[in-house]
């Protein structure tokens, strides 16, 4: 049984609505079966972001094209739809005018060029499942020029160009073969969101110089540091002060005279 226009209205709204779901979670190279259409997506988008113009126009070329093949799909033995006249209006200002490499999606499809008649022939018989395909992607592209131009109204005033916005919906299939330039001074700016430095080597840890008696060596020591074992020690038994050495002797920073504990002490004596 055959589709209701109902049905397939409502067949085409949730093909629209997986696309575009599909879309967010995907690149386009993965959402494309045929390169051509997507070379022509590009190279088009590109051209709309150096007009800065609107990409709308671009959807309706590809509306176009999906529609046609359709046409030849459904209705295989009429001859207007083997051949296109590439001097009509319909194809010059709705297609040409937008896509200038579309004779490669035609090409694709099976049509031939004949440059005497300046007319595009399709010969041999109907390959439905390749016009099938030229048709979703074309579908595809018509999605996606649709989501750059409704994410672009909606971030224009925050100081996104069109490239940007772009470039956010295509992912990096638009920016890997475009350098990003500032128009501030028309430098290229290094979009990376990470910027990775190499920090040299920290120093390694110096141990201190032992004798064989396991105490530091007191012939390398600091002239500008005082030792632990230079600073009097009190000894209970004899209730006296005394130069003791300690088995462990620790580094102290010279006292400075500057400070409240030092001046009171040297006050006192």
């Amino acid at each position: 049984a055959s589709l209701t226009d109902i049905d397939k209205h409502h067949l085409s709204r949730d093909i629209q609505r997986f696309i575009t779901i599909a879309i967010k979670e995907a690149t386009s190279r993965e959402l494309f079966q045929n390169t051509c259409v997507l070379d022509n997506l590009k190279s088009a988008l590109k051209q709309r972001a150096y007009e800065n113009s609107d990409v709308l126009p671009v959807a309706r070329a590809f509306q176009s094209l999906e529609k046609y093949f359709l046409l030849l799909v459904d209705q295989p033995w009429k001859p207007e739809f083997k051949e296109i006249k590439m001097y009509g209006g319909f194809y010059r200002t709705r297609i040409r005018s937008v896509l200038p490499n579309c004779e490669s999606v035609f090409e694709h499809a099976g049509y031939m060029i004949l440059p005497e008649s300046c007319s595009l022939i399709y010969k041999g018989p109907i390959n439905k499942s390749l016009l099938l395909l030229l048709a979703f992607d074309c579908r595809v592209g018509q999605v996606e020029c649709e989501t750059i131009a409704e994410h672009y109204n909606k971030v224009k005033g925050l100081s996104m160009t069109l490239s940007d916005a772009i470039s956010n919906i295509l992912h990096d299939d638009y920016t890997q073969d475009q350098p990003s330039w500032n128009k501030t001074n028309g430098m290229i700016m290094n979009m990376s969101p990470v910027s990775y430095v190499t920090l040299p080597p920290a120093l390694p840890k110096r141990d201190p110089i032992v004798n064989k008696e396991g105490f530091i060596d007191s012939s390398n020591k600091n002239p500008n540091v005082r030792y632990q074992s230079e600073y009097p020690v009190y000894d209970n038994s004899t209730h006296k002060m005394s130069d003791r050495k300690f088995e462990s002797e620790i580094a102290f920073p010279q006292k400075s005279v500057s400070r409240t504990s030092d001046f009171h002490s040297s006050t006192l004596s």
